[in-house]
């Protein structure tokens, strides 16, 4: 799905279906972090696409996550990662609902570009579900404030 707010309020709604054993900032960078460093690069400088592409893939993203990662403090990396690992996962699921007219998401680069989709919906359809999605987080958002004030 195209838009950051889809993947960041897709991030929100995992961490808390997964009672807060993710951490949102963590996993939030994760979600978004595919788009973040290839998609600014390949609009300002179309000819670089090929190079900035397999960022886009499962290999990309680990490696790229690893990077990342580093630049947390010693203790706290393997948890980085496994944050950053989820976001991107949960990033590829729901951009692998995407249909295109022409390619997709080469899933087992490097072994080849061949181009995967479930094609659900086009990209910019998921704009016209925003407001849904959004009240949905927002819905689970003042529930769960309204359940940690009732227990504390």
């Amino acid at each position: 799905m195209p838009d950051l707010l889809t993947h960041v309020t897709s991030g929100y709604l995992v961490r808390q279906i997964t009672a807060g054993r993710l951490h949102l900032g963590v996993l939030t960078l994760g979600v978004i972090l595919p788009d973040v460093v290839t998609r600014p690069v390949y609009i300002i400088w179309p000819e670089a696409y090929w190079f900035v592409k397999p960022l886009h893939t499962p290999l990309g993203l680990v490696l790229l996550s690893v990077a990342v990662s580093g630049f947390f403090a010693a203790r706290d990396r393997r948890q980085a990662l496994i944050n950053l690992l989820a976001g991107n996962a949960l990033h590829l699921a729901l951009d692998l609902l995407q249909k295109h007219l022409v390619g997709g998401y080469a899933l087992l680069f490097p072994f080849t570009w061949r181009s995967w989709e479930i094609g659900l919906v086009w990209p910019e359809q998921t704009l016209i579900g925003l407001p849904v999605w959004l009240g949905v987080a927002l819905i689970v958002y003042f529930y769960g404030r309204k359940k940690t004030a009732r227990a504390g």
